[in-house]
């Protein structure tokens, strides 16, 4: 293996980091958003029994 293609390993084994980095905030972003939603359906279907 030459100098250059440890360069390019590199730059793709951070690239990958990085992306798994994003997919896992837009995960509990996700979930997130999941939680919300379920408070608030919990919260209309309280009010609707009230």
């Amino acid at each position: 293996i030459t100098g250059e293609q440890l360069t390019w390993i590199k730059q793709e084994r951070s690239m990958s980091t990085e992306n798994s980095m994003v997919m896992i905030k837009l995960l509990i972003q996700f979930i997130k958003c999941i939680i919300k939603r379920k408070q608030i359906y919990t919260c209309i279907k309280t009010s609707y029994l009230c």
